[in-house]
């Protein structure tokens, strides 16, 4: 994503008021990806969503996140890996 669609992604989950986990990837090669968090979305979107809202870099097990019960919903890039663990989860 553009420093743009990030921005506006975080002004999304910031309005929406849902808790959120967001893997946030810069680079597709997780050791190539140097940008700091408070770089990318700024401190003050930080700190006021750091009770509902956690912001990750790097790798995630998206099978284990997934198939926790308090996952509500999934956005991807819609990756094949992405589309069968969210597959997975839903019918699994």
């Amino acid at each position: 994503m553009s420093n743009e669609q990030i921005k506006e992604l975080s002004d999304g989950l910031e309005r929406s008021g849902y808790r959120f986990l967001w893997v946030l990837k810069t680079s597709k090669v997780d050791k190539e990806d140097k940008e700091d968090l408070k770089n990318l979305l700024g401190e003050p979107f930080l700190d006021r969503t750091k009770s509902r809202g956690v912001v990750v870099k790097g790798w995630v097990s998206q099978q284990d996140i997934l198939e926790h019960a308090a996952v509500g919903g999934f956005v991807s890039h819609c990756g094949w890996n992405s589309v069968m663990e969210a597959a997975r989860k839903e019918f699994g």
